[in-house]
């Protein structure tokens, strides 16, 4: 985390490229750091810099996530839901080649999803969406697995160089959520022991993997964005 090199855009820099603008949140997160979905944002413009024809601004740090204890909250889903859309339109204009909204806070994927189509629509401007959690649950090898404070999100701070303390001394192991422990608004048919029985322990190469899967993606999005125009 010690460059800060993808900031240094002029505004001027901005005009043609797409510009991917990440979504975090401060919330409870066991014994990982309660802004672990702002440093994975923060760690995201590191990985995107020298993208050609890609600018990432600093995360928006505060989402929906009321249903844990300790978590700084945006309030109703519609505050949320107007502000993302209120700044995704400012970035389409500004950047007129496309906007990436990349949640790695879940709980706001559905608000930032409404507001990409509201401003695609108003603007002309095309506003996606991508799951950074998600992706890298998928890079990772646990496709449909409910991620949260988990192994995953474990071994991508750990690849961008966080100390974890006692969450990578104790070998931190997760296995995906059980259906018991699924919040009752989330969907799931199956439990994920039976998908991925192995339990797997938190590490960098596991980071590294998944991180990837994250970067190709968004470089995917971002390439398409530019060459539709």
């Amino acid at each position: 985390m010690a460059t800060l090199g993808w900031l240094l855009y002029r505004a001027s820099e901005l005009r043609g490229r797409v510009i991917v603008l990440p979504v975090a949140s401060v919330e409870e997160h066991g014994c990982l750091p309660a802004a672990t979905d702002y440093l994975l944002g923060l760690c995201l413009g590191e990985r995107l810099e020298g993208v050609e024809g890609v600018a990432v601004l600093p995360p928006l740090p505060y989402t929906l996530c009321a249903e844990h204890p300790v978590c700084i909250d945006a309030g109703e889903a519609w505050r949320l839901e107007a502000y993302l859309e209120a700044v995704a339109a400012s970035a389409a204009r500004i950047s007129g080649a496309g906007v990436v909204l990349a949640v790695t806070h879940g709980g706001a994927y559905h608000a930032a999803y409404a507001a990409a189509r509201s401003v695609s629509r108003s603007t002309r401007v095309r506003v996606a969406v991508v799951n950074v959690v998600e992706e890298a649950v998928r890079g990772a090898g646990r496709a449909g697995c409910l991620e949260h404070a988990g192994v995953v999100e474990a071994s991508m701070l750990a690849a961008c160089g966080v100390w974890l303390g006692d969450c990578m001394a104790a070998g931190l192991e997760a296995e995906c959520l059980e259906p018991g422990s699924v919040q009752p608004w989330m969907h799931s048919d199956y439990r994920c022991s039976e998908l991925y029985p192995s339990r797997i322990a938190a590490s960098r190469e596991l980071g590294e993997k998944a991180w990837r899967t994250v970067v190709e993606r968004i470089r995917l999005i971002a390439g398409r964005l530019l060459s539709s125009r």
